[in-house]
């Protein structure tokens, strides 16, 4: 539908800026606040000015570059390489900006150098382009990653959303009472503790939440 293509774009648009380098944020956080609705033909045609190299166009790689690109990656990521292992990831989301496998692949490294806004913008990418057990991890993802950033409503929505979609994963009940016991959803908090033993009986945040 038009509504999640729009929402798609604007997710994009904000992994892109978070990774993007100094001189393409402006104008691109210019249009997305002046036109947060715009369609992805402009977004993606505003992006092509960030990324270029002072307004020169490169020749976009094949699948096949790309395909190859990734696995560059995946080789500097088992040599320990994690931020050229990331760059190399980026550049295939560059490309391919919906591809959620190469996102969760930035988030996972993102996570590991303890960039928490690298991994939320990464998150949120395989969140908007995936369905059923693949988004309620990637939900998961995010809740934890927000809790590590102090962003605790929004660790609080996305337990929701993965709990919704998956209630087996018991991180997500974990961050869900420990993020409202934050926001000082007291009673809310103590329930989802409980519920967060069901599924991970030895919590410590969740024994934690209910004074144990």
């Amino acid at each position: 539908s038009k509504l999640i293509r729009l929402h798609t774009s604007a997710v994009v648009v904000s992994f892109l800026v978070e990774f993007m380098p100094p001189y393409g944020k402006p104008k691109v956080e210019a249009v997305m606040k002046a036109c947060p609705a715009r369609t992805a033909a402009v977004v993606v045609a505003v992006l092509a000015v960030g990324f270029s190299a002072h307004g020169q166009e490169k020749k976009k790689p094949s699948p096949k570059e790309l395909t190859r690109i990734v696995a560059q990656g995946d080789k500097l990521l088992a040599e320990g390489r994690l931020l050229e292992a990331r760059d190399s990831y980026l550049t295939v989301i560059k490309e391919d900006p919906t591809n959620a496998a190469v996102a969760l692949k930035v988030a996972r490294v993102s996570e590991q150098v303890q960039d928490w806004g690298g991994a939320i913008a990464a998150y949120q990418i395989v969140a908007a382009n995936t369905q059923g057990a693949e988004q309620a991890n990637a939900y998961a993802g995010l809740a934890e990653v927000y809790v590590r950033s102090a962003k605790y409503q929004e660790a609080s929505d996305s337990a929701r959303k993965a709990i919704a979609l998956n209630p087996s994963i018991s991180s997500a009940h974990v961050n869900l009472a420990y993020s409202l016991l934050r926001i000082g959803s007291t009673q809310e908090a103590l329930s989802a503790a409980r519920k967060a033993l069901e599924t991970a009986p030895a919590s410590a945040v969740a024994h934690a939440t209910l004074g144990e």
